[in-house]
């Protein structure tokens, strides 16, 4: 693991348990934060320089980007987490991987980094499954967090 990597990690197991420190034991949820999802259902990928071809995509727009980026590559799967390296401090992110596990990040801050001196933790999924997740939402946002559908991924089965 690289230190990037290692700061993440950690960075990531803190914010979970400050978070459960925080929340009542009677949450009746799958998962108790975004952390606890990627925690379960992610791991690293391995950064790489934007691939020739891929053109940069809005600033400030990673979901949006994403979503778009594998809906026009069918060997692209769908990456929400937490991106450390370009920013001052760890962020919720998007990105796309290849069928080798490399990360495709088309947005622009990330994708100057050309890879180097970044982490990537996320969970994949499939991108017809984020599109009918976020159908009727009025805006682009992360699958995990759907707040306008009340965060569909993190309540409890059933509930």
């Amino acid at each position: 693991m690289t230190k990037t990597e290692e700061f993440l990690d950690q960075y990531m197991k803190t914010m979970q348990e400050m978070t459960q420190k925080c929340l009542d034991a009677n949450q009746q949820t799958e998962f108790i934060s975004f952390y606890d999802y990627i925690l379960q259902h992610g791991q690293f990928w391995t950064p790489q320089p934007l691939p020739a071809g891929i053109r940069k995509g809005q600033p400030k727009s990673c979901y949006q980007n994403a979503q778009r980026l594998a809906a026009r590559h069918s060997d692209y799967r769908y990456v929400e987490g937490v991106a450390y390296g370009a920013c001052v401090i760890p962020v919720d992110h998007a990105w796309c991987v290849d069928m080798e596990g490399n990360v495709v990040d088309n947005t622009p801050i990330w994708a100057a980094q050309n890879g180097e001196g970044v982490a990537y933790f996320g969970a994949p999924f499939n991108i017809k499954d984020v599109k009918a997740w976020l159908k009727g939402n009025t805006e682009t946002v992360c699958v995990i967090q759907n707040y306008e559908k009340g965060f569909p991924l993190l309540k409890k089965k059933g509930a």
